[in-house]
């Protein structure tokens, strides 16, 4: 299976970057944002709120949709640079339909009161379907970056019959085969994940 998404993810790079030479200016107000209300469990109060998820929608007509998911932290316009040195929204978008968006808690997108427990990647999954639902998207390939590529992994782990394919873009997948490790652990190794421990302490606060 890993080795068809590493394939799918080889293709679609090499066919468009081969034929692409110039590329437009990303300018992310050039795109109309569309707003969906989604429920969301408020573990706090523990009763479902609606949030608002904020995405664009781009080529609504193409056969094949992919789902942009935006790392962690930053909005749904900072997928336009990524997967390679070109624009990667003006370089898909005359062949796929695009939608990417701002995850809860970011850009325009809003979140349940309880922001410590209430954005597990189970609900991120929610979200990310939710908006398919919105868009009349049966299904999709999730492009994650970073945290996005956790956050594709884990929806196409839940919901296979919503996601064919993932491309995660520099985080691979992390099979759940050993013991839990803390990210104090992790961090003592990798202190450049420092911050990690630092907003999981203060969420509030960040």
């Amino acid at each position: 299976m890993f080795r068809a998404l590493r394939i799918l993810t080889a293709s679609l790079l090499l066919s468009h970057s081969a034929s692409v030479l110039v590329v437009a200016v990303f300018n992310p107000g050039e795109y109309s944002i569309n707003a969906v209300t989604c429920p969301a469990i408020d573990k706090v109060l523990n009763q479902t709120v609606d949030i608002t998820i904020e995405y664009i929608d781009v080529n609504p007509s193409a056969k094949t949709t992919i789902l942009m998911v935006h790392g962690w932290p930053s909005l749904w316009s900072s997928i336009s640079y990524l997967p390679t040195q070109n624009r990667s929204l003006n370089l898909f978008q005359n062949d796929y339909r695009l939608v990417a968006i701002d995850v809860r808690g970011f850009g325009g997108s809003s979140h349940p009161s309880d922001i410590q427990l209430s954005s597990t990647m189970a609900d991120i999954t929610g979200d990310l379907t939710c908006v398919l639902e919105h868009a009349e998207v049966p299904s999709a390939i999730c492009l994650g970056h970073d945290w996005g590529s956790v956050a594709c992994h884990e929806a196409a782990r839940r919901r296979p019959d919503v996601f064919s394919a993932v491309i995660g873009v520099t985080i691979p997948y992390l099979a759940s085969s050993n013991d839990f490790e803390p990210i104090e652990s992790i961090s003592a190794v990798i202190p450049t994940l420092s911050y990690q421990v630092f907003f999981a302490r203060n969420t509030s606060e960040a």
